[in-house]
This record gives structure tokens, C-alpha cells and sequence, in this order.
């Protein structure tokens, strides 16, 4: 019963931290000086992992300037829009 106790904590840890090691990075791409969105806008994400790994990806905005890059792991990144 013990060993069935140890696992089943094990598996709930397991569940609840694999989701957390990546993130969804979103917003919306507007104009400097008007505040305005951009439409079909390229956001480039670029940067290291925290393992040390390099990633760079990125999206296109949608008609209303809005982004989202999905299952972005843990790390440091810079963010661009062309």
C-alpha cells in the first residue's frame, strides 16, 4: 500500500511540473507613434534556454496585430517585431 502511495504522489508531482517548464509568450504589435496594431507583423523570439540550448522562432501577427508563440521553454529571449 505504501509503495502504491509513493507512486501515485510521484505521478501528481510529475503532472503538475511537466506544464510548467513551457510558456505561451502573446500581445499585440502596435505603431510607436499612433498606438495603432500592425497587421501580419513578424515577431522573432531569440534567445537561450535554460539548459543552455539556443532557440529562435517566432509568428506572424494576426489582422489585429495580436501574436502568440506557444511551448516557449524556460530562458532568456529578446523579442522583435519587422
Amino acid at each position: 500500500m505504501r509503495q502504491w502511495m509513493s507512486f501515485c504522489v510521484c505521478g501528481l508531482l510529475l503532472l503538475v511540473t511537466v506544464p510548467l517548464q513551457a510558456a505561451t509568450v502573446s500581445g499585440v504589435v502596435s505603431d510607436a507613434t499612433t498606438a495603432r496594431p500592425l497587421p501580419f507583423a513578424n515577431v522573432l523570439l531569440r534567445g537561450s534556454t535554460a539548459k543552455g540550448d539556443s532557440l529562435n522562432t517566432g509568428a506572424l501577427s494576426d489582422r489585429d496585430g495580436f501574436y502568440r508563440i506557444m511551448d516557449v521553454p524556460a530562458g532568456f529571449y529578446e523579442i522583435s517585431a519587422a
